[in-house]
């Protein structure tokens, strides 16, 4: 994890791949990483043991449908 962590300090774009309702995407955007703040508080919260001690929230610039090959945002 720590090797993904340095990765997005130094080159913040990133993508997932999302499985929702048996369907597939991509969601790409630009990934800031929390070490404390809002973000953690509301990750925490929400947490069950091990606790987080980071929150990667991700600003999203694109939606890609995988199955159907299509850019939907």
């Amino acid at each position: 994890m720590k090797t993904s962590l340095k990765n997005i300090e130094k080159n913040n774009k990133v993508s997932i791949a999302v499985k929702y309702n048996n369907e597939y995407y991509r969601i790409s955007g630009f990934a800031k990483i929390y070490s404390f703040g809002k973000y953690l508080k509301v990750v925490l919260k929400r947490s069950k043991s091990p606790l987080p001690k980071k929150a990667i929230v991700i600003s999203i610039k694109e939606v890609f449908d995988l199955d159907k090959i299509k850019k939907i945002l």
